[in-house]
């Protein structure tokens, strides 16, 4: 059993990548952290100020990554940081 260490508050969502030995985990301080699944090191964290982070969501087919937060969700292809569709609390899109 391994402990994955980093949110500052509770976890919302953890989910295991379909494809690639990725761990995605979602939390109440509005981060999403990225764990490489073999070594359980943490790879990344991101955070784009939409509060809290509740859902994760990926398919086998694509790289890309789906997060629901509390004022909107954000798509992001796996390996960049920059979203490549987001949406606010209203359904307007913001990237």
């Amino acid at each position: 059993v391994h402990s994955l260490d980093g949110h500052s508050h509770n976890i919302c969502s953890v989910m295991f990548h379909p494809k690639l030995p990725l761990i995605c985990s979602a939390s109440e301080d509005g981060t999403v952290r990225l764990w490489q699944s073999t070594t359980y090191r943490a790879e990344t964290t991101l955070n784009y100020g939409m509060e809290r982070a509740w859902a994760l969501a990926a398919t086998r087919e694509t790289t890309k990554l789906a997060i629901g937060f509390d004022e909107g969700c954000v798509v992001i292809e796996l390996g960049s940081d920059d979203p490549v569709v987001s949406m606010d609390g209203t359904g307007k899109v913001v990237w």
